[in-house]
């Protein structure tokens, strides 16, 4: 394993590793060794949830207004560790869309679809009185290679409620079940698959793909003087998997 000062291991247990870093690399993965990437990374807004009113807000997300300055670290080192063929599931928005899309394809993967998380219900940021409250997020399903879809022929729109607000402790966390099901479309028929997810922020991908009995290696920021979101998950992680639902 590269030895590396900002990298450090915070939990770990038959199935999930995660570190934590303060770059966008993942030097412990070797080349070519993981079947997907399954990540949620910063979209680009500046965003900072403004909806909490009984409990302080949430910090603003590192990296979230400088898109470019990191995007293609992170791209490529999904792109050097993943198999041939190989997938990555990027979690974004339609107005980052289009340079989502420009910095995937310059770094070798095709943007094969857009899946859809349909939440529910109407919520999330934007112009509160000349928009429409959105109710979904997209997914880009991007390839490396040619890969293969082995279980049956489902529809591109995931319908799963969000996490309840008196239940987040991280500002973008993602519903267990909705990892589970995405984790089990792109590993079905994939003998021992790994999973990545270099900005687990709350730890969803790693929780479902452990109830799947499926490998998976995180990322997330140290403690820092606004957050501490790394320890809260390895906190949550060595309780049962099962308490987490």
């Amino acid at each position: 394993m590269p030895n590396n000062s900002t990298h450090t291991l915070a939990y770990k247990d038959d199935l999930i590793t995660l570190y934590t870093r303060l770059d966008h690399s993942m030097l412990e993965i070797q080349d070519k060794s993981i079947h997907a990437v399954v990540t949620d990374p910063p979209y680009g807004l500046d965003f900072r949830s403004n909806s909490r009113v009984a409990t302080k807000k949430f910090s603003h997300m590192r990296d979230d207004s400088h898109l470019i300055e990191w995007t293609h670290t992170f791209l490529w080192e999904c792109h050097r560790i993943l198999r041939t063929p190989g997938v990555l599931i990027l979690f974004t928005r339609w107005d980052v869309y289009p340079a989502w899309k420009e910095y995937v394809e310059s770094c070798g993967f095709l943007v094969k679809q857009v899946w859809i998380w349909d939440k529910g219900e109407a919520g999330g940021l934007g112009d509160l009185q000349g928009q429409l409250a959105p109710n979904h997020e997209w997914m880009l399903f991007c390839t490396k290679g040619r890969f293969k879809l082995n279980t049956y022929r489902r529809g591109d729109i995931f319908r799963f409620s969000k996490v309840p607000p008196g239940q987040r402790w991280h500002p973008i966390s993602k519903p267990v079940p909705l990892l589970q099901e995405i984790i089990k479309v792109i590993s079905e028929g994939y003998i021992n698959p790994i999973i990545v997810d270099p900005y687990a922020g709350s730890c969803s991908t790693l929780m479902a793909a452990k109830i799947l009995g499926i490998k998976c290696i995180g990322y997330d920021l140290p403690k820092d003087n606004e957050q501490n979101y790394a320890e809260k998950a390895a906190l949550q992680l060595s309780q049962s998997v099962m308490t987490l639902l």
